[in-house]
């Protein structure tokens, strides 16, 4: 019959089906949606995977300026070829460019290396046929080129700074500037800033993005993607100390805590500018960012209760915060603490006294 389907006529239905199974669409296009292989990969980017792919999934400021950033590495050392163009040389060629380029000791850091490669693999990837490990690929490409990223280093954590170097920095507040709109002064706005960074283990972002609405007096509440990394909103406990500080703050902004004129976080190296002016009281070094003041609060906090550091901290997975975080000093420490055994040797008894 005419409205029957044809593998019922063909002698074997099983080699018809299995025929079926098989066919795939032509590469290189996706429906309506005006993609295709012929794009270059910042067309891409530009056209479906920032604005599509990635603000569906919330991604944070952060990472689609980092995303940027490796794109332009992309364009710089390969000229940017059409996807359907990308070749494993290509691939290649990129990985060995990113090597040579210049760091802040000298030559970049192969994990630097490694997370433009992953930022760039995630794209190609994405044009890649759809299967269980990438269900969302598109169908572009036939064959996904790899980038042969170098393996992650694992870096001890000791770039944190001691309470005497904070106490250093607390002094030298006055030396940074703030923005004339701001009504406070320097000098407490960043005392400020660096007083709740330590007594409550955040991050720069989410404390530059935290407003009177999350603060609860005992805790604050950093909503996720927006304010608190990663896909869970994190519930922050104040002691008295921070809590002083951010009472102080009343008055000098009616959104945000730690106000700042410009948005955040694309504004983020004019504060980073002034807490150069504070850090340079301190050995080259021992300059390290905000984030050295966190790895301090871990190590205060682990010395107290190991649990409660890493739950201060947000951590998902305890490894973390043991690789990344927490000083050889604290395990030195807690090892010289270990009760002694008696090394005198005793007199080794007969069976039968």
């Amino acid at each position: 019959m005419g409205n029957q389907p044809q593998w019922q006529d063909a002698p074997d239905r099983h080699e018809a089906i299995r025929e079926i199974r098989l066919w795939q669409p032509a590469a290189g296009t996706v429906g309506s949606g005006g993609l295709s292989a012929e794009m270059t990969l910042a067309e891409f980017v530009r056209v479906y995977y920032e604005p599509v792919y990635l603000v569906t999934r919330d991604a944070r400021p952060r990472s689609l300026e980092e995303l940027r950033q490796s794109v332009k590495y992309w364009v710089r050392f390969t000229g940017d070829p059409p996807l359907a163009a990308i070749s494993v040389y290509h691939a290649r060629d990129f990985v060995v460019r990113l090597k040579e380029l210049s760091g802040r000791d000298g030559a970049l850091a192969n994990n630097t290396v490694r997370k433009h490669c992953c930022a760039i693999q995630a794209v190609l990837d994405l044009c890649g046929w759809p299967d269980r490990w990438n269900r969302d690929g598109l169908g572009l490409l036939d064959f996904v080129p790899y980038l042969a990223r170098p393996r992650k280093e694992l870096r001890p954590a000791e770039d944190f700074y001691t309470l005497h170097e904070l106490v250093r920095l607390l002094e030298l507040a006055s030396a940074a500037r703030l923005p004339d709109c701001l009504r406070c002064s320097a000098a407490e706005y960043h005392r400020c800033l660096l007083i709740v960074l330590f007594n409550s283990g955040m991050r720069i972002g989410g404390a530059m993005g935290m407003t009177w609405r999350h603060y609860h007096e005992s805790h604050v509440i950093l909503p996720a993607r927006t304010v608190a990394k990663g896909t869970n909103s994190q519930r922050i406990e104040l002691n008295s100390a921070a809590r002083a500080v951010i009472e102080a703050m009343r008055g000098c902004d009616a959104e945000r805590i730690f106000p700042w004129p410009h948005a955040w976080p694309s504004s983020r190296h004019q504060l980073y500018d002034q807490f150069k002016l504070m850090r340079s009281c301190l050995p080259q070094d021992r300059r390290f960012g905000y984030h050295g003041v966190r790895k301090l609060h871990n190590n205060e906090l682990a010395r107290i209760n190991g649990l409660a550091c890493m739950k201060s901290l947000g951590h998902t997975t305890g490894r973390t915060t043991v690789e990344h975080y927490t000083s050889r000093i604290i395990v030195a420490e807690a090892v010289a603490k270990l009760p002694p055994l008696p090394t005198a040797r005793q007199r080794q008894r007969r069976l039968f006294e």
